[in-house]
């Protein structure tokens, strides 16, 4: 149990995560270290499907992200994901599927 602005929490009171940097790797696979010092596999084809990430499809603004405030974004703020939900999504880094796609070669980084 915890208290944060006069108001009693139940269970721990956990710091947010937040992402601390990003580097994309090969074709819609990235690399994201979050604030809590874990560095995960994003695999960005995992959002295909969902009407808001379709600007994702095309590798050009897949590659062309922001961390803003310690969230990951794209397409000029106008698509992000929640870290906890970006967390969620990634694979840890020694057990990436090892299709082909997760080939780590560094295209790009921006460590903010």
């Amino acid at each position: 149990m915890y208290e944060l602005n006069g108001i009693m929490y139940a269970g721990e009171n956990t710091p947010e995560l937040k992402v601390t940097a990003a580097r994309v790797t090969n074709d819609w696979m990235m690399l994201v270290t979050f604030s809590n010092g874990e560095t995960r596999v994003f695999d960005g084809t995992r959002l295909w499907g969902k009407p808001v990430y379709e600007p994702l499809r095309n590798q050009a603004v897949f590659n062309d992200f922001t961390i803003d405030h310690g969230i990951l974004t794209w397409d000029n703020d106008r698509v992000d994901i929640g870290t906890n939900n970006l967390y969620e999504l990634c694979y840890p880094y020694d057990t990436a599927p090892t299709d082909g796609n997760a080939t780590m070669q560094p295209q790009r980084e921006l460590v903010h």
